[in-house]
This record gives C-alpha cells, structure tokens and sequence, in this order.
C-alpha cells in the first residue's frame, strides 16, 4: 500500500509539473519575448555556470559594444548589399554606444541624501573614445553607400548629414567627423532643397571652430578667434533662414529596428539599443548651440548699444524655432525648442522694457504678446506631456525602478530558481550514481526531520551571516563582537575537542600525563589572557569586523541600497544582500555539509545500540550520497514548481515593458499623432487655457510693492 501511495505521489507531481510546464510554454509562445527570455534565463543556468551569464549588449562597455557590433554589421551587410535602409540602420547602430553600463560608474553622494554622483570624463571618456575612433571610419562609410543606394531618399541624406556631427556625453568632438563635411552637406542640400539642416550644419561647424564661450565673468562672452570662418558661418545661418524647415525625421528608428531584426539579438536588447540612438540628441544639440551663439551675438549687440541689432538677432533665433516645429511631428513639441522660445521672447521683452525709448507702442506690444504666447505654448506642452504620462505610463525599469518590495522579491526569486534547480539536480544525479555503486539496501539514511533541521539550519545561518549581517539588521557592534568572541573561542573549542576524543579513547582513565597537559595548556593560556589584558590590549575590544555591503554587476551598494528601497524596506535589502552573497547557492552547500554531519552521527547513534562494527569507508561514502541523492531531486522538483508557478506573471510584465518601450519605434508617426491630439484637446479646453492665461499673468505681474524685472 505505501508503494502505490508512493508511485501515486511521484506521478501526480510530474503530471503537475508537467502541466504547468505546458502552461508555461504556451503562454511563451503567445508573446513576443516570452521563449527567448526562458531561453536566456536557462542558458545563464546551464552553460552560465562555465562561461558567465548572458550580458546585454546596452550594458556592456563601449569597447566590448564596439567589439560586438563591427562583426554583426558586416556580416549583415555582407548579405544585404543593396539594402539602402539596413545600411542606415547600421551606421546609426555605430554612431554612438548605449549607455546603460554607467550604471556601473555610479556612486552614491552620501554628503547629500538621494544624491547620485554621475561619472566624470576620466571614468567614461576614454571607452567612449575607444568605441568612436573603432566604429566611426565604418558607420560614415556605410552611411555614404545608404545615400550612394537611394539618392533621391531625403531621410538618408538628412542622417547622413547629421552624422557629420558627433556629439555623446562624456565625449564631445568639435570637429566634423569627415574632413569632406563640406561637399557632402552641399550634395545633400541639392537633394533636400528647401531643408535649413544642411545651412544650419555648415554654420555650426564653421562657428565651432572659429569661436568659443566664455563664462568666466558677469556676462556670458562670445570669443571669436578667427573672423574669416565665423563669418562664414553668419552667411550660411542666413542662407538657412530663408528656407521653409529644419527637418532630420524619424525614419532612422525604424531603419535601426530592421538592421537589429537581421542580428537575432534579444528582443529586450533591441529597445535599450534603438531607444538609444543620438538622432533627437544631435538635432537638440545643433538647435541648442545655434541657439546660444545668436543670443550671445545679440547680447554683445545690446552692449554695444545697437538694440535694433540685437532684436533681429533674436527674431532670427524665433524663426529658427518656427523652422524647427514646422515640419516635424516630433520637434513640434521639442522641450528644449519650446524653452528656447520662451528665453528668447523673455530676453527681447527684457531688452525692449530696458529701451522703451527706442521702440515705438506697436512693437513693445508685440514683443510682450510674445512672450505670453511663448509662456503659455509651454504651458500646453507641459500639460500634454504629463496627460501621457498618464495615458501611456513609462514601465518601471532599470537601476532607479519603483517595483513594489513583492515584486523585487519575486524578479530575484525567478533569476535564481534555474540556476538552483540545476545545481540541485546535477548534485542529486552524481550522489545517485555514487550511492548505488557504494551504498546498500542495509545502509542507514538522514530521515525528514533530519533533513529539514540541516535546512533550516542552512537558512538561519546564511540568512544572518550573508542578508541580515550586511543589511546591518543585525548591528555592527553585534556582528563585531560576534566575531571577536568567536576568534577566542575557537582554539579553546579546538583544544577541548581534541582533549575529548583523546579522553574517549583512553576510556577516560586517570592520567598524570593527561593532567600535566591540560595544566601546562591552561597555564599558558591564561598568562597570554593575563599578559593581553595589562598590555591595554582589551580596550580595542571587539574587533572592529563587520560584513560589508555588497553590489551587483558592479554598481555601488549604496546607490542600490537607496533605488531598490526608497522607503527603507529593510528587509527587502537583506534578502537582495543575501542574493549578492550568494547565498542561496551557499545554503544549498552547507546543507550539503551538514546532511554527512548528521548520517555520521545517526551511524555512530546505531552501531552504539546495536554494537556494531566501524563502517568503512566505502560504506561513509555511499550513505552520504545516500542521504543527499533523494532530497536534492526532491528540493529540485520543489523548486522547479515554485518556478513554474511564478513565471507566467513574469513573463507577462517582460512582454509589457517590451511593448510600452518599442512601441516608438515601431510607430513614431502614431506616438506623435496622440502627443498631437492631447495638445490639441488641451488648446480646445477653454477652462484649462483660461487658467493657463491667468498663470502667465501671474507669473508677468510684478510682486506686491515691487516692480516686474
């Protein structure tokens, strides 16, 4: 009967497991990630253990991305040789590396609380240099053969300009990145003739090299160095002026995503990677920049007396911005052109108020009627962006995520259960061949309780050694006087464990030796006690010893420490300690330390009542591997259940975050049709705008007793 309950038992949990194993793999295949995020994680718990786990390639450094990327595209290409778009894709891929390895150059300001200190050009500059001067002979190269493949294509020739721009944090080269920058800005402009991008390229370059700022003093300076080349830059600013847009588009995202589709890398790798691309950053940085160097102009103008001067200047800073939100869905609500605006209306008002004399009604109107309007288009702007905030929430992610502690808990549980299940199954095969060469039907076993108790007690020990003892939920002073007592006691247990067995085996008989011996050790140890003790050597007690935090994949713990618990979850940080410490993997091993420990005891408990013989070695063998054998495949299956149950929801929100991060760029033109469509709603809303006007006054209206700067 207990057979067939027993073959009952193992055969409804394989038919469970095996369920929810289906269910598992269905619910993969239904989604877009799910196999290939079952298939990294099991990867990372098989081979991982041999050759290190999966690394994303946004995470790894701009060397190791170079290295990675300069392969891949040319095999891509290789097979794609006409293929104009996966050429544009590639290029953009090689034009600058992801960022998400400075998370590993991060340290936490522990001067100012929720501080992070950011990497400086030491840390960072030079791998990013690594990269640029590896990856950028090939990116401008294959961007010449998109444009070579597809002339008449107009979004190619406008990234290909714009690659003539380098511009990445922590690496910034004022030079055009191709000493030919003029000639391909003049190939591309005949193609794209009523675009001010390629004027306004020529005008940055030109004015980058020719002049530079200076902040030292009260007043921002434009210093120029070289007259012939800055004017040159004023008469090709001047030629953009008189086209209808600055445009670069959106089409590089999508040429990005069909280059990544042909690498077969991770889909979650894929969003990191073309969410990363510099496309709106350059085009920012050339709006900035142009941006500052004509109010800089017009400052010196004002300085110099000529107001007329200085607000034409800035009238052509305001067209510049109108070209730039003309054509463009996405800079029509671009933050920085939009504070632009604002800074440059407020500047001509401050300008206009500071000379009403020179300035005739009609025009201080306009100018203030500016100014307003400006104000209040960034008001509408700032609206929208937080309604889609709403609508379309950023998923949680990253270093800095805002996952509830349940959530932590279970993201770490699901990362670990692969490599345990496997760990506890390769054990349980190995103990299970050693056991049936050695062991036999007469060979005793640690029963349950055993079993449990040697799992228990893994547990508490390296909960508190390696989760508590960091987290600090046990104190320093505590964990220092732990280990200070443990160093004393240790030789004295050494001692006294000796001095047992040695006592067992004489059958504890009188002995003048064993006598002198002990009183010479206690002698000795005492006059050492003694010796420390009037030496002052007490009075550092406890040794200052405690178990430091610890990191992952590099990132400060103290950083992690305040991103994972914005609300002091303690105990969330213990168990993320005790993870980083490994010690789930140092539970499983202890427990397999102390189950022999147990067995050995069990077997000397038996031959006492049963007074028999020494087992061998043979025999120790086999009841150790038969004591483990059972119980690993057991915490196995157990484990691989707990797994099962729990990575659908994972799975799930994987699939989620995915869709909410690639969904730009797959569609951009659809995500800036709804940005469209919320600002519209917005300027329809009477009240709101209403409101919004009162604002404005509010902050235009001088304060009480005072006067408006």
């Amino acid at each position: 009967m207990k057979r067939i309950v027993a073959w009952g038992f193992r055969a409804g949990t394989v038919l469970l497991l095996i369920g929810l194993g289906v269910r598992l793999l269905w619910l993969a295949a239904e989604t877009e990630t799910g196999l290939e995020t079952l298939r990294t994680q099991w990867r990372d718990a098989t081979v991982g253990w041999f050759v290190g786990n999966y690394q994303p390639v946004p995470q790894r450094d701009p060397p190791a991305q170079a290295d990675f990327w300069l392969p891949k595209v040319n095999r891509v290409l290789e097979a794609h040789p006409q293929d104009a778009r996966l050429a544009m894709g590639a290029a953009l891929v090689l034009d600058t590396p992801s960022f998400g390895f400075i998370s590993r150059y991060l340290k936490y300001d522990s001067r100012i609380p929720g501080i992070v200190d950011f990497p400086g050009y030491k840390e960072i500059g030079p791998l990013v240099e690594v990269f640029e001067k590896r990856c950028k002979p090939r990116c401008l190269e294959i961007a010449a053969r998109a444009v070579e493949l597809e002339p008449q294509n107009r979004a190619w020739q406008r990234l290909r300009a714009l690659l003539l721009l380098y511009d990445v944090p922590y690496c910034s080269d004022d030079t055009p990145r191709d000493s030919r920058w003029l000639d391909i800005l003049e190939k591309s402009a005949r193609h794209d003739p009523d675009n001010a991008l390629y004027d306004y390229l020529a005008a940055y370059f030109y004015w980058m090299d020719s002049s530079k700022w200076d902040f030292s003093g009260k007043q921002d300076r434009l210093v120029i160095h070289d007259v012939d080349k800055f004017s040159k830059g004023i008469e090709r600013f001047e030629h953009g002026q008189a086209k209808k847009y600055l445009s670069v588009g959106d089409a590089g995202f999508s040429a990005v995503l069909e280059f990544l589709r042909h690498t077969r890398i991770p889909l979650t790798d894929q969003y990191a990677i073309v969410n990363s691309r510099g496309i709106h950053l350059h085009r920012s940085t050339l709006l900035h920049r142009l941006w500052r160097w004509q109010m800089l102009r017009a400052a010196e103008k004002a300085i110099a007396g000529d107001v007329p001067a200085a607000l034409a200047l800035e009238r052509q800073n305001l067209w510049m911005i109108a070209q730039f939100t003309a054509r463009d869905r996405a800079s029509a609500t671009d933050a920085i052109a939009t504070a632009s605006k604002v800074a440059t209306a407020s500047t001509m008002k401050n300008l206009a108020d500071a000379h009403q004399d020179l300035l005739d009604e009609s025009e201080q109107r306009e100018i203030t009627e500016l100014q307003k309007t400006a104000m209040l288009e960034k008001k509408v702007i700032e609206q929208a962006a937080r309604d889609l905030a709403r609508i379309r929430p950023q998923p949680s992610s990253g270093l800095f995520s805002t996952a509830s502690p349940s959530t932590w808990a279970e993201l770490l549980a699901i990362g670990l259960l692969p490599s345990l299940v496997i760990l506890l199954l390769s054990m349980g095969v190995v103990t299970y061949l050693l056991a049936r060469r050695f062991a036999d039907s007469k060979t005793p076993a640690v029963g349950p309780i055993g079993q449990i108790v040697a799992w228990l007690l893994a547990v508490l020990f390296t909960a508190a050694l390696l989760g508590l003892a960091p987290a600090e939920m046990i104190s320093r002073e505590v964990q220092a006087w732990v280990f200070t007592l443990s160093l004393f006691a240790l030789p004295i247990a050494v001692v006294a464990g000796i001095g047992w067995l040695w006592l067992r085996r004489r059958q504890f008989q009188y002995s003048l030796l064993a006598l002198m011996v002990v009183t010479v050790i206690f002698a000795l140890f005492s006059s050492l006690i003694a010796a420390v003790y009037h030496a002052g050597g007490f009075s550092d007690l406890p040794i200052n010893v405690a178990m430091p935090l610890r990191g992952w994949k590099g990132i400060d713990p103290e950083l992690l420490h305040n991103a994972l618990t914005p609300n002091g979850e303690t105990w969330v940080w213990a168990v993320y300690q005790w993870y980083a410490y490994a010690g789930p993997y140092v539970t499983v091993l202890l427990w397999a330390v102390l189950v022999p420990m147990f067995f050995s005891w069990k077997w000397r408990k038996r031959r006492r009542q049963a007074a028999g013989a020494i087992p061998t070695f043979r025999q120790r063998i086999g009841g150790y591997c038969h004591s483990l054998a059972r119980p690993a495949f057991g915490a196995a299956l157990l484990l691989l259940g707990v797994y099962l149950l729990l990575t659908p929801h994972y799975l799930l929100q994987v699939e989620k975050d995915f869709q909410q991060k690639i969904t730009f760029a797959r569609d951009p033109e659809a995500y800036w049709k709804q940005v469209e469509a919320l600002v519209e709603k917005i300027r329809a809303d009477k009240k709101k705008m209403e409101q919004f006007r009162k604002d404005v006054e509010a902050e235009l209206s001088p304060p009480e007793g005072g006067e408006a700067e």
